[in-house]
C-alpha cells in the first residue's frame, strides 16, 4: 500500500468529464514479423499477462480515504480482469489513417474508471490503407491516468512490454492470472491510520517551504540582476484559452532525424528539443495567422521537465517541474527564430538548475486533497471568463521511446505516436518523441478550439520545410512518413470545419 503524492493526487480530484487526465501511445505494429506471420488477439493476452509483474501501474487501482481527507493509496485490485482492460476493434474501410485518427480521438475523449487499475489498451485492427505501412498491420493505443505516471514513468510501463527481437509468448493465457491470490482492500480505519502519518508531517513541510521563502525570493533577483535573465511574460489571449469540449482530435508526422540534427547543427549549440519547439512555433504562426487570429505578442508554451535524480527508478509517479517559456511566434524568419528560442531554453534551464523550481508550484504540492478539487474550478471558471489563470498557450513534451525497433507479441512496431492532455484553459498539447531513426511530432486538440486538425498537420509539415531551408547547401526536400506534404494555403481560412472529416 503506497500513498499517492500530492503531485499525482491532485491530478485526480482535478480531472472532469471534459478533461480527463490520461495521456496516451498508439503504436502500429507489422505482424508479418511474428511467427507464421499472424498474431492473434489470445497472443498480446499473453504477452501482457507474463508482464504484469514488472510494472505496479498494472494492477494497482487507487482507494480513497475517507471524506477525501488526504490523498488516495495505490492498492492491489482484488477483482482485477486483463480482458476488461484490453480490448479489441476493428477500423471501417477502407482502413486509413484520417479513420485511425477519428478511432484513436474518440478512445482518448472517454475518461478512465477510477476504481479500476487506471490503464486500458486497445488492439485495432483493419489498418489496410495507411500508407507507408506494411499490409495487414495493427495499432495498439494504451492509455494510463497521469495520476499513475508522467512521461518517463510511461516509457519505463511502455518498454515493458516490448522485445528487441520477435519473441512468440509461450504457455497458455490465464495460466498465470489464475494462480494470483490478491488480498483484499484495506478497510476505512487502516486507511485513516496510514493517512494521519502524511497529514502529521504536513505542517512541518509546508513551514519549511515558506521558511525558504524569502532567501530565495533574494537569490531569484539576484540571478535575474546579474546575468538579464526575464522570464516568460504573461501569455496572450488565443483560442486555445478557452474551456474545452468532450471532442479530441489527434493528428502526427514523423520526419527522418537526419534532417533535424542537420537542422540543430545550423544554429550552434541548439538542441533537437529547440528544433521541436521551432517547427511549433512556425506551424502556430502560420495556423493563427491563417485565421486573422496570431497575436502580437509571442505565445507562451509550458515544456514539462523530468525532475527524477539520475538513476532513480522510474516505475510510476510523476516527478517533473513546468516551465513557462515564450515561443517567440512573433518571428517569421526561421533561422532567427532558432536562435531565439535556443536563447530562450537555454536562459530558462539555467535559472531553473541555479535557482531551483517556482516556490508556488512547490506551495501547491501542500494544498490540502479537500481542497485540491477546487483548482479544476477555478481553472474551468477563469477559461469561461475569457481569462484563463493557466501562464501557457500550449504544450510541448518530450516523451522517449527506443532508438532500436521493438516487437509486441513477435509482431515489429513501425509507427510511434503519444498523445497528452488537455485542460481548460489550455487547449492544445505536443508531443515529441523518436524511434529508430525517426523524429516524431504529435498533437492533441479540442475539436471546438480547432476543428480543422488537417490544416494544422500540413502547417506543421510546412514549418519543418521552412526550417530546412536554414541547412547549408541543402536542397532536398524530405517527404514526412505516410504523410501529404502539400504546403497550406496561405490565403485566410474561416473557421468553418473542413478538418472534421479526418479528426470527427
Amino acid at each position: 500500500m503506497k500513498q499517492l503524492s500530492n503531485a499525482d493526487g491532485q491530478l485526480i480530484h482535478v480531472e472532469t468529464a471534459d478533461a480527463p487526465e490520461h495521456i496516451a501511445t498508439l503504436t502500429i505494429y507489422d505482424q508479418g514479423t511474428a511467427g507464421n506471420g499472424l498474431v492473434r488477439f489470445k497472443d498480446i493476452l499473453r504477452t501482457f499477462e507474463t508482464r504484469l509483474h514488472r510494472s505496479p501501474v498494472f494492477t494497482n487501482k487507487i482507494a480513497r480515504v475517507p471524506f477525501n481527507l488526504d490523498q488516495p493509496f495505490w492498492v492491489p485490485d482484488p477483482r482485477f480482469e486483463l480482458e476488461y482492460h484490453l480490448r479489441h476493434i476493428a477500423l471501417p474501410q477502407p482502413g486509413d489513417w484520417r479513420q485511425l485518427c477519428i478511432q484513436v480521438s474518440r478512445l482518448h475523449a472517454q475518461p478512465l474508471d477510477l476504481s479500476r487499475p487506471l490503464w486500458q489498451a486497445y488492439v485495432i485492427e483493419g489498418l489496410n490503407n495507411v500508407e507507408g505501412v506494411p499490409e495487414n498491420s495493427f495499432a495498439v493505443y494504451i492509455k494510463i491516468h497521469h495520476a499513475a505516471v508522467d512521461g518517463m514513468a510511461f516509457a519505463d510501463f511502455y518498454s515493458s512490454l516490448h522485445d528487441f527481437k520477435p519473441i512468440l509468448p509461450k504457455g497458455e493465457y490465464g495460466s498465470i492470472i489464475s494462480q494470483w491470490d490478491i488480498p483484499e482492500e484495506p478497510g476505512s480505519l487502516k486507511l485513516l491510520g496510514e493517512a494521519s502519518k502524511h497529514m502529521a508531517r504536513m505542517p512541518l513541510e509546508m513551514a519549511q517551504t515558506v521558511a525558504d521563502l524569502v532567501p530565495e525570493m533574494i537569490k531569484s533577483r539576484r540571478y535575474k540582476e546579474e546575468y538579464d535573465y526575464e522570464a516568460a511574460h504573461a501569455k496572450p489571449q488565443t483560442r486555445f484559452d478557452t474551456p474545452v469540449s468532450r471532442n479530441r482530435v489527434f493528428n502526427g508526422s514523423q520526419f527522418p532525424m537526419t534532417d533535424i540534427k542537420a537542422i540543430r547543427a545550423a544554429v550552434p549549440g541548439a538542441t533537437v528539443n529547440d528544433v521541436a519547439v521551432a517547427i511549433v512555433s512556425l506551424a502556430l504562426r502560420h495556423y493563427l495567422s491563417s485565421k486573422r487570429a496570431l497575436p502580437e505578442k509571442s505565445l507562451v508554451g509550458w515544456i514539462p521537465v523530468n525532475v527524477r535524480p539520475k538513476g532513480q527508478a522510474q516505475k510510476s509517479g510523476n516527478e517533473f517541474a513546468l516551465l513557462a517559456m515564450t515561443a517567440h511566434t512573433d518571428i517569421a524568419d526561421p533561422k532567427q527564430l532558432l536562435t531565439q528560442i535556443h536563447k530562450t531554453t537555454s536562459a530558462a534551464k539555467a535559472y531553473r538548475e541555479n535557482v531551483g523550481d517556482d516556490l508556488f508550484t512547490r506551495l501547491t504540492q501542500f494544498i490540502p486533497a479537500p481542497f485540491q478539487r477546487y483548482l479544476g474550478s477555478i481553472t474551468s471558471l477563469s477559461a469561461n471568463i475569457g481569462s484563463s489563470a493557466l501562464p501557457a498557450n500550449f504544450t510541448i513534451s518530450n516523451v522517449p521511446n527506443s532508438p532500436k525497433p521493438l516487437y509486441l507479441a513477435g509482431a515489429k512496431a513501425v509507427r510511434f505516436q503519444a498523445l497528452g492532455l488537455l485542460q481548460h484553459g489550455l487547449g492544445l498539447f505536443h508531443i515529441i518523441s523518436s524511434y529508430c531513426d525517426d523524429f516524431i511530432l504529435s498533437f492533441l486538440s479540442c475539436r471546438d478550439q480547432m476543428p480543422d486538425p488537417q490544416f494544422y498537420m500540413e502547417c506543421i509539415e510546412d514549418a519543418f520545410q521552412k526550417l530546412k531551408g536554414i541547412v547549408p547547401d541543402d536542397r532536398s526536400v524530405t517527404r514526412a512518413k505516410g504523410r501529404s506534404t502539400t504546403k497550406p494555403k496561405t490565403r485566410p481560412k474561416s473557421d468553418r470545419a473542413e478538418g472534421v472529416s479526418a479528426n470527427a
